[in-house]
């Protein structure tokens, strides 16, 4: 990857790249990518966008009429089909209980009601627009009073029960791998997960299962006992027994198995009548069911459900009875028996938040309330078009606003109607044809026959459809197919455009295209396999032009949109406002309406803190507009990078260097208001279309250097380096500039760069190290005489330890691998730990961390200054740190909260605060923090062997400058128990060498006298012995 390219990625986030993406960078793709893999990616799609049936109009082989709703579905489906189809009125009844939504209560009606109901992240974000703006005051005079009564009612309502937050698969048993959330433990390592419970308002939308369509429904269990307890559960793992079936009239029986490797309080769910296992209870009712069994205290009788699918978990009810009700323990049974319907109300409260049934719900009413909260903030940086639109948006129904944001998550442009399965939309083609009237959506002909929906208002007839215009046109057949159909009329195919048609054609699968492209008889030598998916996609487009021009197009256009059936597009103008929204609540690039999402499933847990908002960070619409565009422009370039399409980057970067020629990167921005200093507000500065350009022509430079133009390598780092923006970045900048230099053959003014670059405060940690030992080598007699005060620190050398290791075939590109002492295959880093647990190597335990462990440790024992309350860092309640963490504001605006903790670090508290914050923390987002690979003994033992002194020092850096400090730290963290002690240890392989950020971090840690050392590993010689030299 070039210089500035990391940087630049974070800037504009992968999902704004992903979105942004031109149509050149995707045909390359799809031009390279080989058959099969364009077979599985096709099949992939399809199976995403269609979790269930197609939706049609007419019977096809295998349907039948739903006797509820009328519409045709496949009959092995009906089940499941029936169970929608009759919570659909429970559905709408619940519609008012204000459930489902991570915003739900922001909603303004009494500042008291709202907060006291809402989720303390969103709480803050409540409290922040409430607070500074008196609009909101008057909007919530205008509100009626029903919604009102309506919003009390939800903010009163008690969750059903606490569901575990950690994220869980309803297929996961006990001999299933976990869910890979998270990183896997390490040797030695304990995994520990969350046990926290989810926030209450995210579980009162999924109090009641009835509300849910797709949630399995049994027999409404009898009045639970003291010696009698019904449980609703389901049957996990069933997705590894896909060939042995389960029905409602399946004989169980429960059976133990404490020798399960993976739980050894795992049930059994048995087939008596086949003797085979079907899958087994959830690890969470098993915990409490597993003793009661061994000691024969009750006796279970299970009752199974149809599931949905095959591989699906099958629901089943539980009739749990105690066998002695006389029996002296009788009261200790009572109370796991109480505590076990727990669990059961808790495991099937977080499978409905696993579900994501009304995820389309949750879309919609969380992205109406997050734009009421941009409107009240940021409402200057909106024009009156903007908020219009807006309302219209609000205006359409329900089911239309939840179709118009699943689409707006996924990738388009075209999107086929008769792929789509939501289980809260009870008609896509109902909701799509309100989109393409009030043009949210555009369709490509054929259109299907909107048929009546419960839901809908206005009911659109049979013999309707959608033109390509969007108007409703009468006298439309049914696309979809069926004796009475007549599909898409050559007229209608004639008046798509042909790029239409080819986009289209782009949703079709490997598998459709290859039957359409034999139809059309357009494979070379009549072969339609073995070509990837980018390949017929051009054969159709070559194909198309041929038949343009011998007078067959709207024929062909005709076939291609029969295959792909009914599409919709979603306009650009709405597209970009939910873009602008999302950027301006999140402010960053990397998020979106998927945040509130996973917060509201309990897969995210976002720390506690006080949003405190003064002021705006764009303070005008064109600094808003003006950032967009860089943004655009830095993704373009990405792109274009990535391609490896020199030209297309060289254009990107036109841009860049017309805003640095004039000289935008030297300009205040407003968004400091014009009375402060690029060091007082810093992280507002990242905001401005200046910063983009900056970092765009960093990336710059490192293809002028590529090419040798070293000449205009030179004038763009001078120009950069006389900027206000990326401070941070100005070492790397003075040191390429001085190299550039000596590569144009001028020693004399690359030294004299490199000392003035050390004169500059921006230059620290690896970058002022390189440019030491730079002056050092460039500035020997006769062109400095005088050797300066630091050169002694510069070119300290660290202790070094060499071992042999037997090196296996390396392949360019790829790390080295050596044989481990067992013979076994082995990395460097591996070899160098088997060498300090050795005794010969001091019985050492360790861990190959780098940077990780240090990052845990420093936001464990910081945790409570970093989330502490200072004026406009937090700007929204989904944040993983304070804005202004890594940039040179954030040590001097708690300096005193940062020094007492300091002290008591070195005072030995460090053990006892790291237990503190993991009680209290466990499991919420933090930035550098990770829950799983270390447990908190692990953590506890590590922090009293590296000691009070080491400890607190490495924590000042990080807090003086995280971002700067988050590379280079030594490789290999060990510590020994009995001694308690720990070392650092950088690895390298025989031809390696240490870089200048390593080279500052093993200074930093000898001044603060932590045992550091580099580990060199040498290819073995003949009659030589492992040396042990050392260098000062």
């Amino acid at each position: 990857m070039l210089r500035g390219q990391a940087s630049l990625q974070e800037l504009i986030g992968r999902s704004f790249m992903n979105r942004k993406s031109g149509a050149k960078s995707k045909q390359k793709a799809e031009a390279a990518e080989p058959p099969a893999s364009s077979q599985t990616k096709s099949t992939a799609k399809l199976e995403t966008s269609a979790s269930g049936p197609p939706r049609t109009a007419s019977l096809q082989p295998g349907q039948v009429l739903c006797p509820v709703c009328g519409v045709p579905v496949l009959e092995r489906a009906m089940n499941s089909h029936l169970d929608s189809c009759l919570a659909q009125e429970t559905l709408q009844r619940a519609k008012g209980d204000a459930k489902q939504s991570t915003l739900q209560r922001f909603a303004p009606v009494s500042k008291q009601t709202s907060t006291a109901a809402a989720p303390r992240q969103l709480r803050r974000s409540l409290t922040a627009a409430t607070a500074t703006e008196p609009a909101k005051q008057k909007r919530k005079a205008r509100r009626s009073s029903s919604d009102s009564a309506l919003l009390l009612r939800g903010g009163q309502q008690q969750p059903h029960a606490a569901a575990a937050s950690r994220a869980l698969d309803d297929d996961s048993g006990e001999l299933l791998p976990n869910r890979l959330l998270k990183p896997k433990s390490g040797p030695g390592h304990p995994r520990h997960v969350s046990t926290a419970s989810t926030p209450a308002a995210f579980l009162e939308a999924h109090a009641n299962t009835a509300d849910l369509p797709n949630t399995p429904q049994l027999p409404s269990p009898p009045p639970t006992s003291p010696a009698c307890v019904h449980i609703q559960t389901s049957i996990v793992g069933r997705r590894f027994r896909t060939n042995i079936s389960c029905t409602r009239h399946t004989q169980l029986a429960l059976a133990r198995q404490p020798d399960n490797p993976r739980d050894s309080n795992a049930i059994q769910i048995v087939d008596t009548a086949r003797q085979a296992v079907l899958g087994y209870l959830p690890r969470e009712i098993a915990q409490h069911l597993a003793g009661l069994l061994d000691t024969g205290s009750v006796q279970v009788t299970a009752t199974a459900d149809e599931p949905k699918s095959v591989a699906a978990s099958a629901p089943i009810l539980l009739e749990i009875s105690c066998t002695h009700s006389q029996d002296p323990q009788a009261e200790a049974i009572k109370q796991t028996l109480e505590t076990l319907v727990r669990a059961a109300a808790d495991w099937q409260a977080a499978g409905l938040q696993r579900q994501g049934s009304n995820t389309g719900a949750c879309l919609r009413t969380n992205f109406l309330l997050m734009a009421d909260i941009v409107v009240t903030q940021d409402g200057h940086l909106l024009v009156e078009e903007e908020k219009q639109l807006l309302q219209r948006f609000q205006g359409l129904g329900d089911e239309a606003q939840c179709l118009f944001l699943r689409l707006f998550l996924r990738k388009g442009p075209w999107f086929r109607l008769d792929t789509l399965s939501y289980s809260e939309l009870t008609h896509i083609p109902s909701a799509a044809s309100q989109l393409c009237r009030a043009s949210f959506a555009t369709p490509i002909y054929p259109f299907p026959r909107a048929a009546a929906s419960p839901a809908q208002t206005h009911p659109i007839s049979l013999d309707t459809h959608i033109h390509p215009t969007g108007d409703l046109q009468p006298g439309g057949s049914d696309p979809l197919g069926g004796e009475q159909s007549e599909g898409c009329s050559p007229a209608a195919a004639d008046s798509c455009s042909g790029q239409s048609v080819c986009e289209v054609a782009e949703a079709l699968t490997v598998a459709e295209l290859q039957q359409l492209i034999g139809q059309l008889e357009l494979g070379p030598q009549g072969r339609v396999t073995g070509i990837s998916k980018g390949q017929m996609l051009q054969l159709l487009k070559a194909g198309l032009e041929q038949a343009g021009a011998s007078g067959a197009e709207a024929a062909f256009k005709q076939l291609i949109l029969m295959a792909t059936g009914p599409c919709i597009k979603l306009q650009q103008p709405l597209c970009s406002l939910i873009n602008r929204v999302q950027r301006l609540f999140f402010l960053n690039e990397a998020q979106n309406l998927s945040s509130f999402l996973i917060a509201d499933l309990g897969v995210a847990k976002y720390p506690s803190y006080a949003v405190t908002r003064s002021r705006s960070v764009f303070t005008c619409r064109q600094d808003l507009l003006d950032y967009e565009s860089a943004l655009e422009h830095a993704a373009e370039l990405d792109n274009a990078l990535e391609d490896l399409d020199t030209e297309a980057a060289d254009q990107a970067l036109q841009p860049a260097f017309a805003a640095i020629n004039t000289n935008l990167h030297k300009q205040q921005p407003s968004a400091c208001g014009g009375d402060c200093s690029p060091t007082q507000l810093p992280f507002f500065l990242r905001y401005s279309s200046a910063w983009v350009y900056a970092a765009m022509a960093t990336t710059g430079v490192s293809l002028m250097e590529k090419r040798k133009q070293w000449q205009q390598a030179v004038d763009l780092l001078q120009q950069l380096l006389g900027g206000l923006c990326c401070l941070r970045r100005r070492g790397e900048w003075w040191t390429r500039l001085s190299l550039d230099l000596e590569h144009l053959g001028r020693p004399d003014e690359s030294l004299e760069m490199a000392e003035a670059a050390l004169a500059d405060e921006w230059v620290i940690n690896g970058d002022r190290v390189a440019l030491q030992r730079r002056v050092l080598r460039l500035g020997k007699p006769p062109r400095r005489w005088k050797r300066p005060s630091w050169a002694a620190v510069a070119l300290r050398e660290p202790l070094e330890v060499r071992i042999e290791g037997q090196p296996l075939a390396s392949v360019l590109g790829i790390k080295s691998r050596f044989m481990g002492n067992g013979g076994e295959e082995c990395s460097v880093e591996e070899l160098a730990l088997q060498h300090y647990a050795a005794q010969a190597g001091g019985s050492w335990t360790g861990t190959h961390a780098e940077g990780g462990i240090w990052a845990t440790l420093f936001g464990l024992l910081m945790w409570d200054v970093i989330f502490m309350e200072v004026p406009d860092v937090f700007q929204t309640a989904f944040q993983t740190a304070p804005l202004d963490l890594g940039t040179v504001v954030f040590y001097p605006s708690r300096r005193d909260a940062i020094e007492g903790r300091l002290t008591q670090i070195r005072e030995g508290q460090g053990p006892g605060l790291l237990q503190l914050c993991w009680q209290q923390h466990l499991g919420e987002w933090c930035r550098g923090v990770n829950w799983d690979r270390h447990g908190v003994e692990e953590l506890v033992t590590i922090a009293s062997c590296v000691g009070g002194r080491g400890l607190a020092a490495v924590c000042k850096l990080l807090a003086e400058d995280f971002s700067g400090w988050a590379g280079g730290m030594p490789d290999l963290l060990l510590w020994n128990v009995n001694t308690c002690k720990a070392k650092l240890s950088e690895v390298k392989g025989p031809r390696d060498r240490l870089s200048e950020q390593q080279r500052a971090w093993i200074n930093a840690l000898i001044d603060a006298e932590v045992d550091v050392e580099v580990l060199k590993v040498v290819e073995p010689r003949q009659g030589s012995a492992p040396k042990r030299r050392r260098k000062w």
